[in-house]
């Protein structure tokens, strides 16, 4: 309970306290929640240049093409895509294309413009 209850609101969460019920303010419950949410949906932080270059892996390129593509060389491609299996927890390109499109990270070929 929050300190500004009124006596009745305190007299019912007593009541319940004693039945063995949970009491809960409102405020706290908003603020449980939130948490909640944050905590079951990790935010997943990719720089710019992670994105396009699983933008590219979803989109069937090959370690050479990206790089072609974004004018860097192949290894820093596949030190782009470390990274990105990393940050994501897999262990895949498939997975991390796979979790990309589930997770709304990069669009399912044809969905781009």
């Amino acid at each position: 309970m929050l300190k500004n209850v009124s006596a009745l609101e305190l007299a019912e969460a007593i009541r319940r306290a004693f039945q063995g019920k949970a009491t809960l303010a409102p405020e706290a419950m908003q603020v449980l929640v939130e948490q909640i949410q944050r905590v079951s949906q990790p935010q997943i932080e990719l720089t710019e240049r992670e994105r396009g270059v699983l933008q590219l892996m979803a989109r069937g390129h090959s370690n050479g093409q990206i790089a072609e593509q974004l004018f860097i060389s192949p290894a820093t491609v596949k030190g782009h895509i470390r990274t990105i299996l990393s940050k994501l927890n897999v262990d895949s390109r498939s997975e991390a294309i796979a979790h990309a499109w589930a997770s709304g990270l990069v669009e399912r070929k044809g969905d781009e413009e």
